[in-house]
């Protein structure tokens, strides 16, 4: 229980500090202006632009799942996982979210947690790569300035830092998948406790189910492309929503937003990324020279709003599907 105060207390305070951080000068005075001013039909095709993200997320993740007899998961099942997981994200602590969604597909039709947990991995694995390389993208070919820094290092040092990290866990979790009984051997070796390593033998074994996708050449060329189309659609939805307030809303702005928000977020913060969020459209502002109280305002607003259809849909297939937030958080199938 320590434990989990002492994460809470520190998301707490991250995201109250990322937010004073994101705060104009003027705080929020200026804010009710922008807010009147903005393109009310632009922000709410980029809500419904970033809610489009949530289905292209579930049929990705179909091509990651299987069954424990091998077969396809139904779609339903996915698609009702990925919006109770994400609505998880938006109202409950530490991220649970993953965890959550990783139990309810088990429990409607899909694989058991630690072949589903290990897909999630996967997926995140091929998050990073994707936004990194669209990153390098705009970087170099969309008219960036070279020399932009982040933390005072390089920003083309820290891409390269960080794909290299992103192709070093895919390259692990293949080694997992084609070779799990030497993957069990090495856990077994490195673990001085028999009786540790056995409870997480079965657990492993899951894990490279799990990845077995990496098998299959097609599926993870799916995967590659799915992950492109996923994360330009979300960058498209940051670019309206930056137009709607009258900011520059070309594809490099809206990417370098768009990776700047998803470094921010990967920070321990409040449910629903309070803060963080918002700090990192601040820092996107700082490196591209942008107004920072009307980026505030598209921040903010953006934020609440693209909040909502997904919490929604989340509490909907909750009903539809007779599932409890209780019985996912612990564990229960």
């Amino acid at each position: 229980m320590t434990r989990k105060l002492a994460g809470l207390l520190l998301g707490l305070g991250i995201s109250a500090l990322a937010f004073w951080w994101a705060l104009p000068a003027d705080g929020l005075r200026s804010l009710p202006g922008y807010l009147a001013s903005a393109r009310l039909g632009t922000l709410c095709l980029a809500v419904l632009v970033a809610t489009l993200t949530f289905p292209l997320r579930a049929l990705r993740w179909r091509v990651l799942l299987r069954a424990e007899v091998g077969e396809r998961v139904p779609m339903g099942a996915v698609w009702h996982a990925t919006a109770i997981g994400f609505m998880a994200n938006n109202i409950l602590p530490f991220r649970l979210g993953e965890v959550i969604r990783a139990y309810a597909v088990g429990r409607l039709g899909g694989p058991r947690f630690p072949a589903a947990i290990a897909s999630i991995a996967v997926e995140r694995v091929f998050d990073a790569l994707t936004v990194v390389g669209l990153f390098a993208f705009v970087l170099t070919g969309m008219g960036l300035p070279a020399d932009i820094t982040i933390g005072g290092k390089p920003a083309a040092e820290l891409v390269q830092i960080i794909g290299i990290a992103g192709l070093a866990a895919l390259m692990a979790a293949a080694g997992a998948a084609f070779y799990p009984d030497a993957a069990e051997r090495l856990l077994r070796r490195a673990l001085p406790w028999p009786k540790l390593a056995d409870r997480l033998a079965a657990p492993l074994r899951g894990f490279a189910h799990g990845l077995q996708v990496l098998h299959d050449p097609k599926r993870i060329a799916l995967i590659a492309l799915g992950s492109v189309a996923l994360w330009t659609v979300n960058a498209w939805s940051f670019a309206l929503a930056l137009q709607s307030f009258g900011l520059p809303s070309d594809l490099g702005t809206a990417i370098l937003v768009q990776t700047c928000v998803v470094f921010g977020v990967a920070l321990p913060s409040t449910p629903g990324f309070a803060g963080v969020f918002e700090g990192g459209f601040k820092a996107a502002a700082l490196l591209l020279g942008l107004p920072q109280t009307a980026v505030f305002a598209a921040a903010i607003t953006y934020h609440v709003l693209s909040f909502i259809p997904i919490t929604l849909l989340g509490a909907w297939s909750l009903s539809r599907t007779g599932l409890t937030l209780g019985e996912l958080k612990g564990g229960n199938r």
